[in-house]
């Protein structure tokens, strides 16, 4: 049962039970008292480095009565398990509610107050919990884990309010551990979490409220045999719709570390780098963003931005977000729109995971027709500080609240280390005036050593920002007395705030006047398969072709088959040259020709021998005469002035002289060629904004409006292809051996 296979660490994980005295963390809960937290697990391959499983709920907990013993509610108002290899096998949100009744109405708890032992567990709907352990037994071991857990994260040992105080807890998240007390805020206490056995090791951020000793947070590791690890994030919410999303981030930063790039420097006459801080209309530029489905119960948010070609810099996020039906009505869904930080993407897109709460929405759902949401614009500020360098030694700079240390390393000239304290928005850039060479990728870390890199990754990412240490390299050509280095920082209040709307995917890009979202697929979507990935490499390797026009004397006959013969044109070629037979040959009363025989719009064209009749194209025992005929030499010619100004990204086919709309698709590219920023060839799409897959269907099946071809960016420029120069020709002479004997 998967449940039992995979929730090794956690389906009901519960509050930390703290117990003590004056000047101690004190868990004193009152009747009535409530509290939510999202928990997340998850547990990665050792050899691999794959999630295997991930499980991320919400539960809601409730005190009907504290004594000696508490009775409580525990209520799962989501749940979510995923497996690795892309399958979802179970979310309380699009999964059938009859199959997870037992789960959605609770449970009843009752715990000691002392110890923190569970002593009772059931099902809050009796004729469910009746069923449920009339089919699978009393001691079933989806119970017993569910009895293991709730009661695993129970400490009765008394929780010092002084800095560097030690604590052991007989058990913890399944461990003996030692608690370190870390720091003391007004309202909060921080520490660290460690246990080890013979085969498990943890290290855990933990943060208690002063005022009752409810948990804040918990974010946890478990390593285990061969460098396998468990990862658990509790954290406590007061508005479920708006957290950090734990979900683990997992790089390889002794990889990272071995790509390198220069070293940027300011502008040569002195003028530090600025951030691009976008104009309003910019930021919300178009009318609608697009809403798409990613496995269930994700959606994707994108929206699209004017950007241009300036440095975009800043980020997004969405609150308030909302389906609504056909009328425009609230359809009342649950959405938790993660706080996290939504950069622009390369395509100068922002794409938003929205997770759909709750139980078994499936019938509402189908009712969406858009959504809405409040984005916000946060730009980024750049601060420049003045250093001085000392070759070769260890240095440590003071940069604004950040600290940068410095540590060459040993025998390696020019090579250093650099680490800083990354906080939680932060970060040096790779501009740096009075160094050359190249640098590394900054990768961040938390934890011990003997962690894996994926743990420490998941760690900064997911804990404490204060714990997480940002790293790179250096290797450097040239090093002066002075250096300036740059430090961005991302805003802590929103530029701009609008209401923006999303169409659902299908209706978005059958719309001429939104933009293309190219690049951006739905959030969490499968991972395509190898000939998938084979194929659209190939397609894009297509349609970015330069055009680039092959010489004249390059053109040849193919004779790959010793009975047949085809002539391939490059691009270009095929639009201005014919190709004929010139000698007196015939079978069976039909002469031969070079019919013209397309092979897709990129990157040739064919002309293949065959008889008039077009039945017999290979041929023995024959001499056939050929000459190949072009008006000149073909050229791109840019066209001006017919790009769209207010829809950059269409283009009106009466534009294009002697293209008309019955033509076939491959016409138009045998003739024309559309580039974007930086001279990128750009493709044409389909009425559904997908990329053409049948050349030889007429202009007409993917014109918008009837009028308009819609391509994947925005048209800088528009090239014809023309003959220019001198007709040309050359002749061959092609002799097929007699039919073999035999």
């Amino acid at each position: 049962m998967y449940l039992h296979r995979y929730c090794h660490v956690g389906l009901l994980g519960v509050a930390l039970f703290v117990t003590g005295c004056e000047q101690s963390v004190t868990f004193s809960p009152e009747a009535g008292d409530e509290k939510r937290y999202w928990i997340y697990t998850a547990s990665q391959d050792a050899e691999e480095g794959d999630i295997q499983y991930h499980l991320n709920s919400l539960l809601h907990y409730k005190m009907d009565s504290v004594g000696d013993i508490i009775q409580l509610q525990v209520i799962p108002e989501h749940l979510d398990l995923s497996l690795g290899n892309g399958d979802r096998t179970l979310n309380s949100a699009t999964s059938n509610a009859r199959n997870l009744q037992v789960f959605q109405s609770g449970f009843d708890l009752e715990v000691d107050k002392k110890s923190g032992t569970l002593l009772s567990l059931t099902g809050q709907d009796a004729d469910a919990w009746s069923r449920h352990v009339e089919y699978f037994g009393e001691n079933h071991p989806l119970l017993n884990m569910l009895r293991h857990q709730v009661s695993v994260p129970a400490l009765n040992t008394s929780i010092s309010t002084k800095v560097g105080d030690k604590i052991s807890l007989p058990q913890f998240l399944g461990l003996p551990a030692t608690l370190t007390v870390t720091q003391i805020t007004t309202e909060t206490l921080h520490a660290t979490v460690e246990g080890k056995t013979n085969n498990r090791q943890l290290h855990g951020q933990l943060t208690l409220a002063r005022e009752n000793g409810w948990i804040e947070s918990v974010y946890a590791v478990i390593s285990k045999e061969q460098n396998a690890s468990d990862f658990i994030a509790i954290q406590s919410t007061s508005n479920p719709q708006h957290i950090s999303d734990p979900v683990p981030y997992f790089f390889h930063p002794q990889e990272l570390w071995q790509t390198l790039s220069p070293i940027l420097s300011s502008d040569p006459s002195g003028t530090p780098p600025v951030p691009h801080v976008m104009a309003k209309d910019d930021v919300f530029a178009y009318e609608s963003g697009m809403l798409a489905s990613g496995i269930p119960p994700y959606l994707s948010a994108t929206l699209v931005h004017n950007l241009g070609q300036a440095p975009h810099s800043g980020h997004i996020t969405l609150t308030d977000f909302r389906v609504r039906n056909e009328a425009g009505d609230d359809l009342g869904l649950p959405f938790l729109a993660p706080t996290n930080y939504h950069y622009f993407n390369d395509n100068k897109n922002s794409e938003n995971a929205v997770l759909l709460m709750g139980w078994d929405h499936r019938e509402t759902l189908e009712k969406t027709r858009s959504a809405t949401a409040t984005a916000h614009y946060y730009p980024d500020t750049l601060t420049s500080y003045t250093v001085q360098w000392r070759e070769g030694e260890p240095q440590t700079f003071t940069l604004g609240d950040m600290t940068l240390n410095v540590t060459p390393y040993p025998q390696r000239q020019g090579e250093y280390h650099l680490s800083y304290n990354h906080g939680s928005s932060k970060n040096l850039l790779d501009t740096i005036d009075g160094l050359k060479g190249d640098i590394g990728i900054t990768t961040l870390s938390a934890g011990p050593d003997w962690l894996t890199d994926s743990a420490r990754d998941w760690l900064a990412w997911a804990g404490d920002p204060a714990q997480a240490i940002a790293s790179t390299d250096m290797k450097l050509t040239e090093e002066s007395d002075s250096v300036t280095f740059y430090v961005k920082a991302r805003e802590t209040n929103p530029l701009y705030s609008q209401t923006v709307t999303f169409l659902p995917k299908h209706l978005y890009e059958a719309s001429a006047t939104l933009p293309p979202i190219t690049g951006n697929g739905p959030y969490n979507q499968p991972e395509p398969s190898e000939a998938e990935e084979d194929e659209t490499e190939a397609h894009r390797e297509i349609l970015t072709e330069r055009y680039a026009v092959t010489p004249f004397a390059d053109i040849t006959i193919d004779r790959s088959h010793p009975s047949a013969a085809m002539i391939s044109l490059p691009m270009g070629w095929s639009s201005v040259c014919q190709a004929e037979v010139i000698n007196d040959v015939e079978i069976n009363h039909n002469g031969l020709i070079w019919q013209g025989h397309s092979k897709g719009p990129f990157p040739t064209d064919a002309f293949q021998l065959m008889t008039e009749d077009g039945i017999k194209q290979h041929f023995y025992d024959l001499t056939v005469e050929t000459r190949l005929t072009c008006e000149g030499s073909p050229q791109w010619q840019t066209i001006p002035n017919v790009t769209n100004q207010t829809y950059p990204w269409l283009m009106d086919l009466s534009q294009l002289a002697s293209i008309t709309e019955d033509q076939p698709i491959s016409a138009l590219f045998k003739a024309y060629r559309f580039s974007g920023h930086d001279g990128d060839l750009l493709w044409a799409l389909d009425r559904k904004g997908e990329s053409i897959q049948h050349f030889d269907h007429p202009l007409s099946t993917i014109l918008y409006d009837g009028k308009y071809l819609k391509f994947s960016g925005n048209i800088i420029e528009v090239s014809q292809l023309q003959a220019t120069g001198e007709p040309q020709e050359k002749t061959w002479v092609t002799t097929f051996p007699p039919l073999p004997k035999g």
